[in-house]
């Protein structure tokens, strides 16, 4: 265990890893089982919590010095992690930001092959199950009955996704679907992204990483609200540079070759308006958010490509900045019937570096 920093995962169980830290998938980071570090594991009542479920539950049994008091832990319902991220890092620092990084990976590679906006949890409170009072009223009996609802995060595999250590190695290794769809391999742009030495990336791949940290917790929340604003903030990170929310939007919408792209990425924007300067909740249903979420993903995957090519954030602004001119040009050459054209134009603006 000397070097390696373990992170618990909600929504992904390792069904057995015989190989422990031995043969890690990442070379630098693995998936482990609860199993596997309970060998390590010390009599520390805290620890023995945290490995069943109850780490949580006992924090707020005894309720620290800046709490009014213990916390009502009754309908709370533990869940223990699945897995555990570990990564192998000298700094504690250095090693949460990249326990970050390998989860937005798996989200992300888990949304993009799938099309389902379902990723996975580094922190246990989304996933706490909790039957929260919403209404209180006289029943027939004229006595006072309490309504509860479930919190949890919808956005997060509440059943979680079943996986061994060879499924993730081959699929690593060779391109092999870990299961369905879902393909982690190691020569995809994702990949190059976000596994490895932070410090090692271009300005670019940096930027997409942040983007894609950011938008991975934006998925943990379980308020529609705060996903709307973490989902925004993560297409802020990876576009800081356009002049104004007006040109983000231009060019957030400018990679999408369909219609429903732009209209899902122009919703989360106009829901982050209602939120910031109407006080107002997303205006979207639990369905189109998800699809807005899925979108931001679609950049993110766009930003990891063009960074096969450009290295730095302004040669990809200005990328995209070509973009959104190709596309206006495009829809003036179609409202005249040169429909070829027009085509071929968009097809120039996408081209880069090399490629063009």
């Amino acid at each position: 265990m000397k070097g390696w920093i373990c992170y618990p995962i909600w929504g992904l169980e390792m069904v057995e890893n015989g190989h422990g830290l031995d043969l890690p998938v990442f070379g630098d980071a693995t998936i482990v089982t609860r199993t596997f570090l309970q060998k390590f594991a010390p009599s520390d009542s805290m620890c023995a919590a945290l490995m069943s479920g109850g780490g949580l539950r006992q924090v707020l049994e005894i309720g620290p010095s800046e709490m009014a008091g213990p916390a009502p832990i009754e309908r709370l319902i533990d869940i223990p992690p699945g897995a555990f991220i570990a990564v192998r890092r000298q700094s504690p620092d250095d090693a949460v930001r990249y326990a970050a990084s390998i989860r937005a990976f798996l989200t992300a590679t888990a949304v993009l092959s799938s099309g389902q906006a379902k990723g996975f949890s580094l922190t246990p409170l989304p996933l706490q199950w909790s039957a929260m009072p919403f209404q209180i009223r006289l029943n027939a009996a004229g006595l006072l009955e309490a309504q509860y609802q479930i919190v949890a995060s919808n956005f997060i595999h509440l059943t979680p996704v079943l996986v061994s250590h060879k499924q993730l190695r081959d699929s690593w290794e060779n391109g092999t679907p870990v299961q369905g769809t879902w393909n982690i391999h190691k020569e995809g742009p994702l990949s190059k992204v976000l596994v490895g030495d932070g410090n090692l990336l271009s300005g670019l791949r940096r930027r997409v990483r942040d983007a894609a940290s950011t938008l991975a917790r934006a998925m943990e929340s379980t308020d529609t609200t705060m996903s709307t604003l973490f989902g925004v903030v993560a297409l802020e990170t990876l576009l800081k540079g356009a002049t104004d929310f007006k040109e983000l939007e231009d060019m957030a919408t400018s990679i999408f070759d369909s219609a429903s792209g732009p209209a899902e990425i122009s919703r989360l924007f106009s829901n982050r308006h209602r939120v910031a300067h109407e006080a107002k909740g997303p205006s979207d249903g639990e369905a189109q958010h998800s699809q807005e979420i899925a979108a931001a993903w679609a950049l993110i995957l766009v930003g990891a490509m063009a960074s096969e090519d450009l290295t730095t954030v302004p040669q990809f602004i200005e990328h995209l900045r070509g973009r959104v001119l190709a596309r206006r040009l495009a829809k003036q050459l179609r409202d005249k019937g040169e429909d070829d054209l027009a085509d071929k134009v968009e097809l120039a603006a996408t081209l880069l570096g090399k490629k063009a």
